[in-house]
């Protein structure tokens, strides 16, 4: 896995994803999650969300890369370490066996018919 990496885009969602490429202009990103934090009374609880879901794609064991201009983006001026259960929970998320994608995963009905 490459690098992950964390930002905020325009309307202030947490984006992390695998950072494939990077230049002046643009972040390109492998299975960007958009991190979402609920709240249940005092407990806090942070849920990965995939950015585009595996569920539209043809062929769901292909990631999704996307390229995001960093001029629109926000990120940390200094370099931290991840907690090893997020980076789990992250990884756990889009690693999927083609088994798990077809036969063996629970059907989620989209839309109704």
């Amino acid at each position: 896995m490459n690098k992950l990496t964390l930002f905020l885009d325009t309307i202030g969602r947490s984006i992390l994803g695998e950072l494939v490429e990077e230049n002046d202009e643009f972040l390109v990103i492998r299975n960007p999650a958009i991190i979402n934090c609920a709240t249940d009374g005092a407990r806090v609880t942070l849920q990965l969300l995939p950015a585009f879901f595996k569920e539209f794609q043809a062929d769901k064991t292909q990631p999704t890369v996307w390229k995001y201009r960093k001029s629109l983006l926000s990120a940390s001026i200094e370099e931290f370490e991840l907690d090893f259960r997020f980076k789990a929970q992250y990884e756990q998320l889009f690693n999927l066996t083609a088994s798990e994608t077809t036969e063996d995963a629970n059907v989620v009905k989209l839309f109704d018919k």
